[in-house]
């Protein structure tokens, strides 16, 4: 994989997230109006609660 810096494997990559959290802050309250057809991510959701076991961490979800 090749890279503006001419990087050729994925350790070179380098994204500019710069304003991301700032965009999810704002469009926090209003989720659900911007993403409204979150069929996948409440299956995908569901399907890792039935198959975790009982007391099982998960750091973002």
């Amino acid at each position: 994989m090749n890279n503006r810096n001419n990087g050729s494997d994925y350790e070179s990559l380098r994204l500019n997230r710069e304003g991301q959290a700032e965009a999810f802050d704002t469009i926090g309250n209003r989720y659900d109006e911007a993403f409204p057809h979150k069929e996948g991510q409440v299956s995908a959701g569901e399907w890792l609660i039935r198959s975790l076991p009982a007391g099982s961490r998960v750091p973002d979800l």
